[in-house]
């Protein structure tokens, strides 16, 4: 027990002085003080550090956990990140950090959580990052990424989906109804304009949150006849629905408790809240 006690404490002691000495430093200067050979665990979140990630980083061969998440971090997202492949957390939000996402970290077999969100990143997410197959939580919400894969729906595992907050333009990808361990998925707010919401969604029975407040998604009859009974008890915030030329109530055969008017929009305009089961 005793020796149990100092090897706790003497661990405690090492990684507050490693983060005493970080504070507001340049990140590779930081690494320099942890051994690359042998390293499994970087938690530098909440360090003020700023500069960039090194390219030296991809050589923490045994690295498990690394957390740079609410520094000021700045530059693109080094491919050789994806030379980190016993890494299972990988938290790199809250940055400053910019440029295209890299396909290399699709090497990442064994992550179970990536983290990019609240960062300037720009183009689509890509198409690679379907082959994460242990990947559960996912995170790209308040970006500028402009197209979600369908890849994405070879994800099997992920329960968590971030997607808020962003650019992206077009029909949400049908396969994301694949995604049948999915408990919380986010569309909300931002720069996204989706034209078409798929009824595959109805499919996500583990779901416990849709965002989609604020989302203006151009709709057509489908989306008005599944949404309401299938996916509004779970939604959060406010949903937003502009649709063409289509009379909610008599041509569907909605009733009023499913799907509200907003009195102060067009008459095709309707709005959805957190509609709850009678």
């Amino acid at each position: 027990m005793k020796l149990f006690k100092f090897v706790v404490s003497t661990y405690c002691l090492v990684a507050v002085q490693v983060a005493y000495f970080a504070y507001g430093k340049i990140l590779e200067d930081i690494l320099e003080v942890y051994d690359k050979q042998t390293t499994t665990s970087i938690n530098l979140e909440s360090s003020n550090l700023n500069g960039t990630i090194p390219t030296s980083i991809g050589e923490f061969s045994r690295l498990t956990y690394l957390n740079l998440g609410a520094n000021s971090l700045t530059g693109d997202l080094v491919s050789q990140l994806g030379q980190l492949q016993q890494l299972k957390l990988l938290r790199l939000d809250r940055n400053k950090l910019s440029g295209s996402l890299p396909s290399q970290l699709n090497a990442l077999s064994q992550l179970e959580s990536l983290w990019l969100n609240k960062n300037g990143f720009t183009g689509p997410i890509p198409s690679q990052y379907g082959l994460l197959s242990n990947l559960k939580d996912l995170r790209f919400f308040q970006n500028e990424l402009n197209f979600i894969p369908t890849q994405l729906g070879q994800l099997s595992n992920l329960t968590e989906l971030y997607l808020d907050r962003n650019r992206f333009r077009g029909a949400i990808p049908s396969q994301l109804g694949q995604l049948t361990k999915l408990t919380e998925l986010y569309f909300t707010c931002g720069g996204n304009r989706f034209t078409y919401i798929p009824s595959e969604l109805g499919q996500l029975s583990q779901l416990q949150y849709l965002g989609l407040g604020k989302t203006q998604v151009v709709c057509d009859r489908d989306i008005l006849e599944w949404y309401p009974q299938q996916l509004a008890p779970k939604v959060v915030d406010r949903t937003e629905v502009l649709c063409s030329n289509v009379n909610i109530y008599g041509e569907l055969g909605l009733s009023p408790h499913l799907l509200r008017n907003d009195l102060e929009a067009p008459a095709t305009h309707a709005s959805l809240h957190d509609i709850k089961d009678d």
